[in-house]
């Protein structure tokens, strides 16, 4: 059988690995893998090629392993910082069908698994995200009433709202409308 799972996302390195780091960096796997960068200077002598990886991306195919080698990887360069995620949409017939993502916490990959919840269970967790819904959509409609800008509201000139807000190292606007939202 093969894998036509779908993976997503990346693991960033900063700063980014050097072309000795790179070398260093185990080479049998199936899992991520590094998204080596080439960049040639021409010189008076010659060409410069230098080799830099910033990120480790998901597999082509097979994704065996992929907290291994990018644990691995994280163990070998403590002076280096790594964030972000790898999302597996897992292919039928390979066990619980939720998506999972591999997920940096401190220095340690971290497997986190989607939780499936549905509407209406009567549990308190579905009370609770039904009013955090209800008081979205609230604030949503008094702010479109009311018209103000992110200045009005957060006192700085932010077009998107900042990375420490939203954790996912890129700004985010406030929210999306979408036919259907009452």
């Amino acid at each position: 059988m093969s894998d036509s799972s779908l993976y997503s996302g990346a693991i960033l390195i900063h700063p980014p690995l050097t072309a000795e780091q790179i070398r260093q960096c185990p080479q049998d796997h199936w899992g991520a893998r590094l998204d080596v960068v080439e960049t040639s200077v021409p010189t008076p002598t010659g060409t410069v090629l230098t080799r830099t990886a910033a990120r480790m991306i998901p597999p082509d195919g097979h994704g065996r392993g992929i907290n291994a080698y990018v644990q691995a990887v994280i163990d070998l360069f403590p002076e280096h910082e790594f964030t972000g995620h790898i999302e597996i949409d897992w292919e039928a017939g390979y066990g619980d069908p939720r998506p999972s993502r591999y997920v940096i916490r401190g220095r340690k990959v971290v497997e986190i698994q989607a939780r499936l919840i549905w509407p209406g269970d009567g549990s308190d967790k579905d009370t609770e995200l039904h009013d955090a819904r209800d008081v979205a959509l609230l604030c949503r409609d008094v702010l479109a009433e009311t018209n103000p800008s992110l200045p009005d509201i957060f006192g700085e000139a932010w077009t998107m709202l900042p990375d420490w807000f939203t954790d996912e190292r890129r700004g985010r606007r406030l929210w999306r409308i979408e036919d259907g939202d009452n």
